[in-house]
């Protein structure tokens, strides 16, 4: 799918294994191989031990004793927890845009079908539908076959993941806060899904099409949301958004009303929250000045307190954090628009759709960037920085897995200008958790970054961490030359192609991954080094003493931290 896209018609995945890897109490035992040669054993002697995980249906001798033929002949077991980790097994996934079809079986006791909701925000830009079957378990072949081809021959797609209707059912199935809702087609499925949903008042009734609340384009307020709509107005509001906005979707929802409503732009280490009292119409009309919070786990000047609302009582702010963390964690950690409101008791999930662009403040620099590219990019290194800076930055993985919770990408492409800058945010936060003063990273790559003090506490807590990277990144260098040969050597088969366009496309495809490749790469070797005294023999130049600014005008000749505005500037050439 990454190397050749468009060359399957149809993927399908079944229950998939990738997603939530840094947290799994399974995966984390894995890693050592005592464990994968118990478990394995076990598998391939007794797979009954494991019944309640793989089937709720009674499956006769003969099915164990196949499955445990099957174990024992594997070869591919025991090493298949050395390259499928947290760090790697996800890379790039969010370009895949094939069609993908998701099915899962609400019997698998092995990866729970709450998983599902994950997989929308690791595959972003593919052509997702979700099946949810709910009498299948981990083997659904086992389970019941004829059943099982027959769904794969006849092609049936379950729900489309990437619209405001999939993100709450699969919000639903995390075990999110959802109020009670339903998804038509035409106006004639109103009357059924009014019988369906819990009798109430009022409701609210939500677009949904393919159109918005896309990663790439959200086009939020383009579709008008009805709320506080009475039964007998519903079926002309449904009929509004699919026969005069031509909609695919209208959402019944039951109507919440609110003591407070707002909207925050969520990502791991930072929520930026908007809210008013009473419903968000409020808000997006602009009648009343919102309230504005910053809840973060970094210092000044990254914070906020929250505004008081005049005759409103105030939320517990702890309690709102929580609650947008377990909606990322749910989409895991997909950085994230969410609408949300609170009745006085508790908070509901209005919507969430993946935020396309960065209004919030951070903390960029040129660094770096400057010194290892050329002055003026081309556009397949362009290309290549952009796809893989998602990905780098999961390497810190190997020895911190709280990198995927922050999700924070490498690099973040700034609207001024249009061009990639390294996101300091990601080392900012790392260094917080670790108890590191942020004076060690401006020393090491030039410019300046918001105070972060020595935290002594924090960093005896981190030195078992860091003990463990200092080893890991040492066992990662013996990787580097045969990972080169084979990169080498499947360039030479892509050039030995005939010309066209699919071998363009695949040798960009090629580069993507290469310079993913030799950035990891190349912060393996820079953590070998800082962790060698190597800096006790001076630093190396920087481009801040040297006057290559003038040849780089791709690039920001400032430094931007929380506190800093952005400038304008024209459009550079590229």
């Amino acid at each position: 799918l990454l190397r050749q896209p468009g060359h399957f018609q149809r993927s399908i995945l079944l229950a998939p294994v990738g997603a939530f890897l840094g947290e799994r109490k399974f995966v984390r035992a894995m890693a050592r191989k005592p464990a994968r040669w118990l478990i394995h054993t076990l598998l391939g002697r007794s797979p009954r031990l494991f019944q309640r995980k793989f089937t709720r249906r009674h499956w006769p001798d003969s099915t164990w004793r196949k499955i445990a033929e099957g174990y024992r002949r594997s070869r591919a077991f025991r090493d298949y927890f050395d390259f499928v980790r947290a760090d790697n097994a996800l890379d790039l996934f969010e370009w895949i845009d094939d069609r993908i079809d998701l099915v899962w079986g609400a019997a698998d006791g092995v990866l729970g079908a709450a998983q599902a909701a994950a997989w929308d925000g690791i595959l972003p830009r593919a052509n997702l539908t979700i099946t949810l079957q709910p009498d299948w378990g981990h083997y659904p072949y086992l389970d019941d076959p004829p059943a099982f081809a027959r769904w794969i021959e006849a092609f049936d797609r379950g729900f489309p993941a990437h619209t405001k209707a999939g993100r709450l059912h699969l919000a639903t199935l995390a075990g999110l806060p959802v109020p009670r809702h339903i998804a038509v087609h035409s106006t004639a499925e109103v009357a059924a899904a009014l019988e369906n949903l819990p009798p109430a008042q009022s409701f609210a009734v939500r677009s949904s099409g393919a159109t918005e609340d896309h990663i790439d384009h959200s086009h939020a307020g383009r579709n008008r949301s009805f709320l506080n709509v009475t039964p007998a107005e519903v079926a002309d509001r449904v009929r509004h958004l699919i026969d005069v906005d031509h909609l695919e979707h209208a959402i019944i929802q039951e109507y919440v009303e609110p003591r407070v409503s707002g909207v925050a732009f969520a990502r791991g280490i930072s929520l930026e929250v908007e809210y008013v009292p009473g419903h968000l119409e409020r808000l997006v009309s602009g009648t009343v000045e919102p309230g504005r919070a910053i809840l973060t786990k970094m210092p000044d000047p990254w914070s906020r307190p929250p505004d008081l609302i005049a005759g409103e009582p105030t939320f517990d702010c702890n309690a709102l954090a929580a609650f947008l963390h377990r909606c990322l964690h749910a989409f895991h950690y997909q950085h994230s628009d969410i609408e949300w409101a609170w009745d006085g008791a508790s908070f509901h999930l209005l919507q969430i759709r993946p935020v396309t662009a960065y209004p919030w403040r951070r903390c960029l620099t040129s660094a770096n960037l400057d010194e290892i590219l050329p002055a003026r990019t081309s556009r397949l290194m362009e290309h290549a920085q952009r796809r893989a800076s998602a990905s780098i930055s999961r390497l810190y993985a190997l020895w911190d897995p709280r990198v995927l919770v922050d999700n924070e990408p490498f690099t973040v492409v700034d609207d001024t200008d249009n061009a990639s800058y390294i996101n300091v945010d990601l080392f900012l936060s790392r260094f917080h958790d670790w108890g590191l003063p942020s004076r060690l990273l401006s020393d090491e790559i030039g410019g300046a970054v918001p105070n972060l003090p020595l935290n002594p506490i924090r960093l005896f807590r981190s030195l078992p961490m860091l003990l463990k990277m200092r080893h890991v990144v040492r066992a990662r260098l013996n990787d580097a030359a045969p990972r080169l040969a084979a990169f080498s050597a499947e360039l030479d088969n892509l050039l030995a192609q005939p010309p066209g366009e699919r071998r363009d496309n695949s040798i960009a495809a090629w580069f993507t991954r290469y310079y993913l490749f030799i950035v990891r790469q190349n912060m393996i070797i820079n953590a070998c080094l800082s962790t060698a005294a190597g800096s006790f023999l001076g630093h190396a130049r920087t481009v801040y003493g040297e006057q290559r600014h003038a040849e780089s005008p791709h690039r920001l000749k400032f430094e931007s931290d929380p506190a800093t505005p952005r400038r304008l500037a024209p459009p550079p050439p590229l």
